[in-house]
Formats: structure tokens, C-alpha cells, sequence
């Protein structure tokens, strides 16, 4: 519930009349204390002035203990500002621009003066050690200080340059990239790679708070905007994403690659204690129910949503696959005169694939309509990725299809998918046809091996037709 202008309180939202704490923690008490970048917790009242009184206190609280935090860091810059050797005499200070050029100037003070060394075993200053890059020769929390500064960059700085390695991925998964890396960026840019356990769990949860894209409310607004929303909670359960799976692979992905050039030794995506928020399962539509999807584009008199729908029943591709279609990728196999469709724009290697046009579609008319299109460059369907997805509840109301299957999964017109793959496995597909056909790659390392040796491209496409002829939803209704 939203906060009447009599209400509003700073740091603080309502929910069913209770006044509930929001305060984003400073930076510098975050890194001291490991706690998340937005603090959440009901102040249990509805009561205004109550909620006032919590809220200064908890507040004034935070800013006495970063003042402190702030006070103690510029103790120790005037303190430990530069690099000691303590030797038999006393300490030795080397004090230049940079700490690099402080601990060129220490290591040459120790190679030729090793016997004014102190025995201070409580720090060492071999050469070696400063040869590998750490400079033990000071105290250790100043050694830590110093190799922080050095050697830890930014969540900001890495993950530009990771963005800017990414040169193998195509526009769509490009953007995607960008978009998770903005959220990583927003919460924790200023901070080194190093993240603890709270700090990639507060990532991943908020991660898991964004809204959906394709709905009114969100379509016009900034990224920012979207990310602060789902920071602050002001997102319903019914508008958030169903699945953040995909924003999960980006981190590991890019913390594996920070391991990989040695910037870390450890993934942070290992200290979490926050899963993913996997959808639902899909249901499959059932025969009944596939073929009054089937009646309906058969007469439909958008040619865009007529031929989405039918190679969808036909050909079990995905959304994106079927809204990227060119003339160009429908065509003839000079060899077996086997009409079909060449998929190069999967989102993995084993989507690449040739699709036959199953005899169902030829016979309505598909090799028309792919005709009537003057260039092959030309899009069959010039209408967004999402465009099926948010016609669906429309067809859903408009011919009467159930919400779920007898399973309880709920059905959306991905569940033609599963419709598809199940009824071609029931027609005696075996599990590489089937996965030829649906661009699947295999998630087992048993399979992986398998699929290593099992090369797709040499299947003949007289081998995949009959799977795809195979569903004939006339005769099976």
C-alpha cells in the first residue's frame, strides 16, 4: 500500500497499513560489515509516529557508525599511509606517489642492506615475497590495505572489460549480458570483485525482483528505474520475472572469468546461500486443446499470427526462431528434394539446425506465403520476439483453452514445444532424432560424451520428415 502524503516517512514503505524500514547502507559499511546493500525489516506499526521515531533512531545509528568507519580510515592513511621496514635501529619510511614506487624503493632498500633487517617475526620481508607481488614487509593489516588497493579492481572496471570480451555473442544474448551486468554494476559497482556471501545474495534477490519487460507499467521506464523499483520491493509477485536463471549464468560467467585471468582464486558464487527463481514447469497441450489452437489460425486473418501458430503445432521451434525466419532459411534439399527451415540463431550450438516442413504445412499453403515475399533477407514474420507470448492470453480467452494441463502445469503457447516432443517420442523417435529436431543440448556429461560423437548435420533430413508428418492432430483428435 502506498504512503499518503501525511504518511510518507523517508526510509520507509507500507505494506497492509505496517510501516516497514528501507535504508540503502553506505558503501564504506558495507564493505566493514558485509551487510546488503538495502537493509528491509518491518517495524512492526501503524502507527506514523512511531514508525518516525524507529526510523531516526536506526538511521542516526547508521550515520554515527560510518562517521567512525570514515574517522578510523583517515587515522590510518596519516598513520600507515606508506611502506615501513622495520630494521635493528628502527623503522624505515619510504614515502612517494604511488605504493608501487614505495615498494621499489623498500625492496632495493632491502636487497642491499639484509643485515640491518629487524627479526621482527611478526613481519616478513624476504625478497622473495616481494618478488611474488605481496608486500609482507609491512603489518598485515597494512599489507592487506596496500594489496586491496593494488591487485583488487572493481565490480565496474572488470565487468567492463568483460563486456568488451564478449565478442562471440549475437545482438539478443549481447543485451542481455549488458542488462544483468547493469543490475551487478548498480548494487555493487564501487566495490572490489571479491564480494561476500550477503552481497551476491542481495544481487541475486533483487535479480529475482525485476519486472517483466512486456508489461504497460514497465515498457517506457529506464533500466535504473526498473532496477531501483526492484531494489526498493515495489514490485508485485504478479509482476515480477518468473525466472532469473539466465541473470544467475551472467554472474557465474563472469566471476568463472575473473578466475580464469586470475584476478580471484575463488568464485563469490560459491558463498551464496540465495537459489535461482526457476518458472513453473510448462505443461503440454493435449490433443483437444492443439487442435482448437489449430482451427483458430487456420482462420485467422493476421497472416503473421497464422503461420507462428502453425509451424509452432508442425515443427515444435521456439518463439524466436519462428519471428526470425527470413525468406532466405526456407529452403530445398537439392539431394532428397526435402523441403526446410535453417535455424542458425539458437540460443546454443545445437540449436543450428535444418527443421523439415512437415506435409501438414506444405498442404496449407506455408510455401505460398514464403513465396509472396519478394527478397530473402526478407523477415516472414516482421513482429518482436515477444509477439506470441503476448497475443496468447488474448487467443486464450477469445477460443476457450484451459490455464493448466491435468497435471497442474500451467500451459502458454511454449507448451506446444512439449506437445511436439512428447507426441514424436511416442511415435517412435529416439532420443537423438527428437533432440535434432528440438535444438536440445544434452545436460549430462554421460550424454555430453555421447553427443560428442553424434553429429547432427549428418542426419538426413528423409530420417527427420516422417517424425514431423507424423502429427497429424486431425486423425489423433
Amino acid at each position: 500500500m502506498l504512503q499518503t502524503e501525511t504518511q510518507k516517512i523517508p526510509h520507509t514503505y507500507q505494506r497492509n497499513g505496517v510501516y516497514y524500514l528501507r535504508y540503502r547502507v553506505p558503501t564504506v559499511i558495507q564493505q566493514m560489515t558485509g551487510l546488503p546493500a538495502v537493509l528491509r525489516q518491518s517495524l512492526k506499526t501503524t502507527s506514523p509516529e512511531i514508525a518516525k521515531k524507529l526510523t531516526k533512531i536506526v538511521v542516526s545509528k547508521f550515520c554515527e557508525l560510518k562517521g567512525e568507519i570514515m574517522a578510523q580510515q583517515l587515522k590510518n592513511t596519516f598513520k600507515q599511509g606508506f611502506v615501513t621496514v622495520p630494521t635493528i635501529f628502527g623503522d624505515v619510511k619510504f614515502e612517494r606517489d604511488s605504493p608501487k614506487e614505495e615498494l621499489e624503493m623498500a625492496t632495493t632498500f632491502i636487497r642491499e642492506n639484509p643485515h640491518l633487517l629487524s627479526n621482527n617475526k611478526s613481519v616478513a620481508v624476504t625478497e622473495a615475497a616481494l618478488m611474488k607481488g605481496h608486500p609482507q614487509l609491512l603489518t598485515v593489516p597494512q599489507a592487506k590495505t596496500i594489496e586491496e588497493q593494488i591487485i583488487q579492481p572493481t565490480i565496474a572496471e572488470m565487468s567492463k572489460k568483460w563486456l568488451e570480451s564478449c565478442t562471440h555473442l549475437n545482438h539478443d544474448d549481447m543485451q542481455a549480458r549488458i542488462r544483468h551486468m547493469a543490475l551487478i554494476v548498480y548494487l555493487h559497482g564501487e566495490l572490489s570483485v571479491d564480494l561476500n556471501g550477503a552481497q551476491v545474495d542481495e544481487l541475486l534477490s533483487v535479480s529475482s525482483r525485476m519486472p517483466r519487460g512486456n508489461l504497460k507499467d514497465y515498457k517506457n521506464k529506464e533500466l535504473s528505474e526498473l532496477m531501483e523499483l526492484a531494489l526498493q520491493d515495489e514490485v508485485p509477485d504478479e509482476d515480477q520475472i518468473t525466472n532469473n536463471t539466465h541473470w544467475l549464468k551472467t554472474y557465474q560467467g563472469f566471476f568463472r572469468w575473473l578466475v580464469m585471468e586470475r584476478v580471484l582464486d575463488v568464485s563469490p558464487m560459491e558463498k551464496r546461500r540465495v537459489k535461482s527463481k526457476n518458472g513453473e514447469d510448462r505443461g503440454a497441450f493435449d490433443i483437444p486443446t492443439a487442435k482448437k489452437i489449430i482451427d483458430f489460425a487456420q482462420g485467422c486473418e493476421r497472416l503473421h499470427l497464422k503461420w507462428s501458430l502453425l509451424i509452432m503445432a508442425y515443427s515444435g521451434m521456439r518463439n524466436n526462431e519462428i519471428q526470425k525466419l527470413t525468406k532466405g532459411k526456407v529452403l530445398r534439399c537439392p539431394m532428397t528434394g526435402i523441403w526446410y527451415m535453417q535455424i542458425q540463431f539458437g540460443k546454443t550450438d545445437a540449436s543450428t539446425r535444418k527443421i523439415p516442413i512437415a506435409e501438414q504445412l506444405i498442404e496449407l499453403g506455408f510455401l505460398e506465403y514464403v513465396r509472396s515475399f519478394k527478397s530473402s533477407t526478407d523477415r516472414l514474420f516482421d513482429v518482436s520476439e515477444r509477439y506470441l507470448t503476448s497475443r496468447y492470453p488474448e487467443i486464450r480467452k477469445q477460443i476457450g483453452l484451459p490455464e493448466r494441463d491435468v497435471e497442474g502445469n500451467k500451459l502458454s503457447l511454449y507448451s506446444f514445444r512439449h506437445t511436439v516432443i512428447s507426441l514424436i517420442r511416442a511415435n517412435g523417435a529416439n532420443e537423438f532424432l527428437t533432440k535434432a529436431i528440438a535444438g536440445h543440448k544434452s545436460s549430462k556429461k554421460g550424454d555430453e560424451i555421447h553427443d560428442k560423437y553424434s553429429h547432427i548435420y549428418l542426419i538426413s533430413l528423409d530420417k527427420l520428415k516422417p517424425m514431423l508428418d507424423g502429427l497429424m492432430y486431425e486423425t489423433m483428435f
